[in-house]
Order: structure tokens, then C-alpha cells, then sequence
């Protein structure tokens, strides 16, 4: 007996046995099949880390379908339709409606995750795209209190646009170290990182710490031969690049 097949509703079972001399034995049931719930753990949405008002969101889950008196059970371990989420990486939650005669669906949703934090531990801000009309548009880090009216003003969270694709294809077209006298140390690091350069001859040295999405963390002049870097980046993967004269290098920095 197969339940899709036979569909919702009552359905008669006839079971016969026959025995080796052909006498017959014959009894009936009814079996009910029961409607299948649909679940839905509702629209993907995004979140903002470091910034707190839009830091969360609330998952509304809701069910169809089946017989009424639902039940959700979240994969976090939370119950109810409800669920409040403040991942600070992409995730996704997956929702388990359970129907009052113990029938069961799952549904699933993402919650987007922009990372929009700047400045340092001590003095944590925001990464706010602040558009200009009819030129391009201006990255900002900016204190928390000042974000609600740049968003107010058509600014948007997060990296602009039109500065980040420019950025990273500065990055991309610089070559990887290939010097043995330019290293980093120690690399990966959870403090600071020691960039020694190599054949400065008493040069200037530009060292420019981006993201892996173009954005300029940190920047150093320098004719030493050795540089301290990164102390106030987030734990991440960095590009660091290296302008001496006329050679540019790059080299990934890990900070834990």
C-alpha cells in the first residue's frame, strides 16, 4: 500500500490468505491517509554586523496544508514560529512543522550576513557608502550615532559599489612576492604583522593593507627596512601590498 498513490482520505484495505487446500480467509480495514503539511520558514533576508540596529532579524515561520494545530521546531533548538537571529556570518535555518496529527515538513531560509564593521576594537564604526549625485561615490567609516541619517539621505551600509570593483582590480594586477628578502612575520599572527622589505636603499616604502573586497584598512610610509602592521585588523584574510620605487608586491596576511 503506498499512501501517495492512494491519496488523502479513507481507504479500505483487503487482505485474503489462502491455504495449501484453497480454503479463503478474508478481512477488511480502513486506513486513513492524512494530508501533508507544507512549511515555510519564510523570505531570505540580510543583516548587518556592526551595526547594531540591523545586526538581527526575526524569522516568522508559518505552515499549510496537513490537519491545523501546528508545531515548529527550529534547528537551533528553539520553538515556536518565531525565531530571532543575529549571525554574524551567512547562515541558514531550517524550520520543522509538525501538524496535529504528527505529520511533518521542513522549509528552509538564508540570513545574509555584510560585515560592515571599521575602525578599531577600542573605537568601533561603521562602513557607510555615502553617494554623491552624478560622481562616484565616497567610503566612509563613521560612529554608529551617525548612521540612521546617512541612510535617511540615500547612503547605504557597506562597501560602495563603483570604489570596491576598482580596488581589487588595483590588487589583482600586482604581482606576488617573489623577493625572498620581502617577508612577513609572524604570518599568521593574532597581534601584529613584521613586513620586512627588501632592497629600500633608503627609499620610501608604501605598505597598503586591503580586504579580499578592495577595501584600504591601513596604510604606512616608511624607509626602514622592517614595518609593524595590522595590530587593529579584525581576525580575516588580507592582501598586503608593497610599493618601493618602482616594484609592487603583494602578499596575504592572516590575521587570527
Amino acid at each position: 500500500f503506498d499512501p501517495v498513490i492512494a491519496g488523502v482520505g479513507s481507504k479500505n484495505i483487503a487482505y485474503t490468505y489462502t491455504n495449501n487446500f484453497g480454503c479463503t480467509s478474508s478481512v477488511t480495514n480502513a486506513i486513513i491517509v492524512n494530508a501533508v503539511p507544507v512549511a515555510n520558514a519564510g523570505n531570505i533576508v540580510t543583516v548587518y554586523f556592526g551595526y547594531t540596529p540591523q545586526s538581527c532579524a526575526t524569522l516568522s515561520g508559518s505552515a499549510t496544508g496537513g490537519t491545523p494545530g501546528y508545531s515548529f521546531t527550529w534547528n537551533t533548538g528553539a520553538t515556536g514560529a518565531a525565531l530571532n537571529v543575529c549571525p554574524q556570518v551567512t547562515t541558514t535555518y531550517l524550520l520543522t512543522a509538525t501538524d496535529s496529527k504528527g505529520c511533518k515538513a521542513t522549509a528552509s531560509t538564508i540570513v545574509s550576513v555584510v560585515d560592515v564593521r571599521c575602525g578599531n576594537d577600542k573605537n568601533p564604526k561603521v562602513r557607510v557608502c555615502h553617494t554623491v549625485p552624478q560622481k562616484l561615490s565616497v567610503q566612509l567609516c563613521v560612529d554608529e550615532n551617525a548612521v540612521p541619517a546617512m541612510l535617511a539621505n540615500g547612503d547605504y551600509l557597506g562597501l560602495c559599489n563603483n570604489t570596491s570593483t576598482t580596488k581589487v582590480a588595483s590588487i589583482n594586477n600586482v604581482v606576488e612576492v617573489n623577493d625572498d628578502k620581502t617577508k612577513v612575520y609572524p604570518n599568521p599572527s593574532n597581534t601584529l604583522f613584521n613586513i620586512e622589505i627588501g632592497n629600500t636603499q633608503g627609499r620610501i616604502s608604501i605598505i597598503k593593507i586591503y580586504t579580499l573586497s578592495g577595501q584600504l584598512m591601513e596604510e604606512i610610509r616608511s624607509t626602514g627596512n622592517v614595518v609593524q602592521a595590522g595590530k587593529k585588523l579584525h581576525a580575516g584574510l588580507y592582501i598586503a601590498v608593497i610599493e618601493t620605487g618602482e616594484l609592487k608586491q603583494r602578499i596575504k596576511l592572516i590575521k587570527l
